[in-house]
């Protein structure tokens, strides 16, 4: 079975705030602002992708190519809410099916959905790819919702940014990883 992962609404904002970084780098003037902002953005994108996590809260659709068979575990949490599960059949005619159809649990990661054993499926022939898509929200919520360890991580992460210019293959201090680690998600389930 074939699964795909898009983000379709990135985050609004980042975690770590510009004044937060410049104070910890001790800049008081804006000439880098925007360089420093990318180097918080890439400092959240690279603790997602460690983390397998959403950070601020964002927009994620997974794709099926078949019906799924047993339990779903929704990828890139926390998952705050789950918003459809729509059905595409072999003519492109989509059905939204009833979440009251699915038992869904947010509070664990990662956030898990069942097709209740009183419902089924759609009884038509799914598109040959791309017949199912979950779509849901994920993150934390806003920047103060953000773990303390994580926020520390992107600044670390930007820090060695901006000490490092233009040099190439340098590695991200192990601290970056460090403060990560206890939140890290592992294929499909939390390491405990």
């Amino acid at each position: 079975m074939s699964i795909s992962l898009t983000r379709v609404v990135k985050p609004a904002v980042e975690p770590v705030t510009l004044e937060a970084l410049k104070k910890s780098l001790h800049i008081t003037h804006s000439e880098q602002d925007d360089t420093l902002n990318g180097y918080l953005k890439a400092g959240r994108v690279a603790a997602e992708d460690y983390q397998r996590r959403s950070l601020i809260t964002q927009q994620w659709q997974m794709v099926f190519d078949c019906y799924p068979v047993g339990e779903i575990a929704l990828l890139r949490g926390a998952v705050q809410s789950v918003e459809s599960v729509v059905v595409t059949d072999e003519e492109g005619n989509e059905t939204t099916m009833d979440l009251s159809d699915f038992i869904i649990l947010t509070d664990c990661s990662p956030a898990r959905m069942l097709l209740k054993s009183s419902a089924s499926w759609p009884s038509a022939t799914l598109q040959e790819i791309g017949g199912i898509r979950i779509s849901y929200t994920a993150g934390y919520g806003d920047p103060e919702d953000v773990p303390d360890d994580t926020k520390h991580a992107i600044i670390i992460f930007a820090s060695f940014a901006d000490d490092n210019r233009g040099v190439e293959d340098e590695f991200i201090p192990k601290s970056f990883y460090n403060l990560l680690e206890s939140d890290r998600l592992f294929e499909g389930i939390e390491d405990e």
